[in-house]
């Protein structure tokens, strides 16, 4: 008799188990974080410096380089600031009981514009240090920019049918 009790009790604790690791896994722990977890971080000066050390810069290329990017990580700073205030009116508007949706157009119209800036931009330092280029280097650059992993595709039933990318 005993034993058919121990018996139950485990099969009870696996059934649990099972049950709450897809649960965790889902969910996850967000102990006393409230909301969703913070964006990743784009990392501006860790990537200059692969850029710089994966194309040997020379100490000329390097300053102009490193000015530049300097001045677009202002930029995206304020950019980010305002955006933030965008997203913020935008969530208000959306909470309205009649929300005006040319309000909340015209939000995301501004911070894809603000975006947009920012791209241009890193772009544009980019065409900078590439007319700086030595033959060597160009052809390091362009194997960079043609290899450059992107991001990676989207899990199963997230913003993508079951067929896509396969």
């Amino acid at each position: 008799m005993k034993n058919k009790y121990g018996l139950s009790f485990f099969l009870a604790i696996m059934v649990i188990g099972l049950c709450a690791s897809p649960s965790l896994a889902f969910w996850g722990d967000r102990g006393e974080r409230k909301g969703p977890p913070p964006p990743r971080q784009f990392n501006s000066k860790k990537m200059d410096k692969i850029i710089a050390n994966r194309l040997d810069l020379n100490a000329e290329q390097l300053k102009l380089f490193t000015e530049q990017n300097e001045k677009v990580s202002q930029l995206f700073q304020k950019n980010e600031t305002q955006m933030k205030d965008l997203r913020e009116k935008m969530d208000s508007e959306l909470l309205e009981d009649k929300p005006d949706a040319n309000a909340i157009h015209g939000y995301i119209r501004k911070m894809n514009e603000l975006m947009t800036e920012v791209q241009i931009k890193r772009t544009d330092v980019l065409l900078k240090l590439q007319a700086t280029l030595t033959p060597e280097q160009k052809a390091k650059f362009k194997d960079m920019t043609e290899h450059r992993p992107g991001p990676p595709p989207p899990p199963e039933g997230e913003g993508r049918a079951p067929d896509e990318g396969k």
